[in-house]
């Protein structure tokens, strides 16, 4: 992933509407949510915060054990963002500001990423400054199947001392979310 090398794992739960899109509290920060579509025609929500001018980092990616036909789409709707493309009318959309897909393409070979271990595909990856400050959400959306995915957000690599502490057991989630069984890992 682009220059940033680690992140504070998150795996959120019930954000599939706009109104219940989950908040990331420090969009600056690394953080790496751990998610899956359950099928076709699904979106999910995130939100944040930026000001003007800090950097938005925003990257989509898929673990390798992932069917290689599963390739999800990024929509990120926000102040200054120059609308382009339209989205499918089950992705709800933030009126009022502009959106913008990005079309997931599946990188043709893998990245390592040491510290889990483990391996993914990059799919999307939105990296520029936040020309004007405001709430900005991000969709992942999959028109045709469900399939586990990972949203990379923030660039700045920052761990307190509970993620220290959460560490094996983050590792753990981070390789059943992948498709590894609990005894190949605990073996």
């Amino acid at each position: 992933m682009r220059n940033v090398f680690a992140h504070a794992p998150d795996k959120p739960t019930d954000n599939e509407s706009l109104a219940t899109a989950y908040t990331i509290s420090d969009p600056a920060k690394s953080w790496a949510i751990y998610a899956e579509l359950h099928e076709g025609g699904e979106a999910q929500y995130y939100k944040f915060d930026l000001p003007q001018n800090e950097r938005l980092l925003v990257q989509l990616f898929v673990p390798t054990s992932e069917k290689s036909s599963f390739v999800p789409n990024l929509v990120v709707m926000g102040p200054g963002i120059t609308s382009q493309d339209a989205v499918p009318e089950y992705v709800e959309i933030v009126e009022a500001v502009g959106v913008m897909l990005l079309a997931g393409e599946r990188s043709s070979s893998p990245t390592y990423e040491p510290f889990t271990p483990s391996s993914f595909y990059e799919i999307a990856i939105l990296d520029q400054e936040a020309s004007d400050g405001g709430t900005y959400h991000v969709a992942v959306y999959e028109s045709s199947q469900g399939g586990h995915y990972g949203l990379a957000i923030g660039y700045k690599e920052q761990f307190g001392l509970d993620e220290f502490i959460r560490i094996p057991i983050d590792v753990i989630g981070i390789h059943q979310w992948e498709g590894q069984s609990l005894l190949f890992i605990l073996s």
